[in-house]
Formats: structure tokens, sequence, C-alpha cells
């Protein structure tokens, strides 16, 4: 790990950017990093790491930016090869975003962060209606529950 220097490691609010896919759907797909802690983790292969030296982003923003339809056609129109797809750091530093002032990205981000702890608390509710069900199945052609009486 001494080879790397300090700013090789990931930070709360760096993106990692996926600078090759097979296809166009996963070419420059993006995480934002955060709860890094100081943990000293570095981005994988075939990745690029993109950091806010500007510090015109908050942190979360950057995640939701690369999720935008307008971005992800950007990306793809960037994108060269033939079986496998690549991106590099030249083109993907020319592409052009609008950025709203911080306040509005802190209200962006608080927005789908809340839509997202909706559909994940949604996704576990339908998680165990899935598991009741099994349950219910197994027990009932098991012959271990009975249904009496009941009008579907």
């Amino acid at each position: 790990m001494s080879k790397y220097k300090d700013d090789q490691y990931l930070q709360d609010g760096d993106l990692i950017i996926a600078d090759a896919s097979e296809d166009y759907a996963d070419i420059g797909k993006a995480i934002e990093v955060k709860d890094i802690n100081n943990e000293k983790v570095l981005a994988g292969l075939h990745t690029i790491l993109a950091r806010d030296e500007k510090n015109i982003t908050i942190n979360g923003f950057k995640g939701y930016l690369f999720l935008t339809e307008d971005l992800k056609t950007n990306i793809k129109r960037i994108a060269n090869g033939i079986s496998v797809l690549g991106i590099s750091k030249n083109n993907l530093s020319k592409l052009s975003v609008s950025i709203p002032i911080k306040n509005e990205q802190q209200k962006i981000v608080d927005l789908f962060s809340s839509i997202d702890k909706k559909i994940e608390l949604l996704n576990k509710k339908h998680e165990n209606y899935q598991d009741f069900k099994k349950y219910l199945m197994q027990q009932i052609f098991a012959q271990k529950l009975r249904i009496v009486g009941m009008n579907i």
C-alpha cells in the first residue's frame, strides 16, 4: 500500500466510473463513495476516479447526476471500441454538465434520498410478503395448515 500516494485513496464524495464495458448499458456507470471512514480504499481496474477538487458539488449529488439520461447518452457518444467499449479520462473531462448551486443540490439530494429510502422500505415489504407466501404455501401443501370456509 505504500506505493500509492494519499490522493489515490478514495474519499467521501469521489466518483468511481466504469471506463470499460462490453455494452453501452454499463459504460460510464458510476457510484459515489460515502462513509469511507478514513479507510485506505483504492478504485479497481477499468475505473476512473473522479474527484471534485474545485468543491462545486455537495456529497451525494454526483451519484444522482450520473444517473441522468442526458449524461448517460453523452457518455455513450464518447465511448469507442468494437467488442469492448472504453472511455478515457480526457474524453470524459470534455463533457459539459449543468451544476446548480449547492443549496439546490442539497434539495435534490434530499428529495432523491427520501425516494430511495421509500423504495428500499417497499422492497423490504415486498420481500416479507414473498417470504410469507412461501411459508404459507409450504404449510398448506404439507397439510400442516388448513383453510376452511374461505371465500375468495
